[in-house]
């Protein structure tokens, strides 16, 4: 199985090239990891309950999976407060021009409750790239989670192997309504995550003592004064 990106603007993929997720720096969580490493300096601080973001397994699963996309150019965005109108420019006239857009009339106009500081139109990136999905599954294309940039809204979408090499254009939701705003080339855009295509049964039960081990977490969790996240992986089988 194999996974491809390729990309048509001369030199993207060596300068700024897709990467896996867990490669990706955040400044925002190397802020949070050093705050922790000064909290359990503290003599009794891995023997109280501890609540610290730092060790939510769930935040840093997801953050560490698939793949990133980067800006890789310059970008400012202008808006002048009417929720339609802007302007975008780059330092580089590209062949294709490096963002286009979804009018309103044809996606935001349907919604009753697009935000009020939010650009009406969606917004596209050109990015170049493209992607061939290997048979059997989707490839998600979603906002990168806890981004710490409220400016922009990535819209999620999938990319399956009919699709052959699809190209790989973000849509956003732009959220100033005025001003402008530079986008630095490298900045991360959108995270993208490979998930099998396969029908899965599903029930939802009534909890039931003797049927479902509900507390079976919570034991092993309180037998530890911070919870060790490599055994309970270990005892679930992950």
């Amino acid at each position: 199985m194999h996974l491809k990106f390729i990309n048509e603007v001369p030199d993207v993929a060596k300068i700024y090239p897709i990467e896996l997720s867990k490669d990706v720096s955040f400044p925002w969580v190397n802020r949070l990891r050093k705050d922790y490493a000064e909290k359990a300096k503290a003599p009794l601080y891995k023997m109280m309950a501890n609540n610290h973001v730092a060790k939510c397994p769930g935040i840093f699963h997801l953050l560490r999976h698939g793949w990133i996309m980067r800006t890789w150019s310059d970008v400012a965005i202008t808006t002048n407060g009417d929720g339609s109108s802007f302007e975008w420019r780059t330092p580089h006239d590209w062949p294709t021009p490096f963002m286009d857009w979804v009018n309103h009339e044809n996606y935001s106009s349907f919604m009753e409750n697009w935000p009020d500081q939010s650009l009406k139109h969606i917004l596209k990136f050109n990015t170049g790239w493209r992607v061939e999905v290997p048979k059997g599954y989707y490839l998600l294309e979603m906002a990168i989670p806890y981004q710490d940039d409220s400016r922009f809204d990535v819209m999620p979408g999938v990319f399956v192997h009919e699709y052959g090499a699809a190209a790989m254009n973000p849509f956003i939701r732009w959220n100033v309504k005025e001003g402008t705003e530079l986008i630095p080339a490298g900045t991360p855009l959108a995270q993208y995550i490979l998930v099998p295509r396969e029908e899965v049964s599903f029930s939802c039960e009534q909890y039931d003592p003797t049927k479902h081990n509900v507390g079976l977490l919570d034991t092993i969790k309180k037998t530890k004064f911070v919870s060790d996240m490599g055994f309970i992986r270990k005892f679930f089988g992950d």
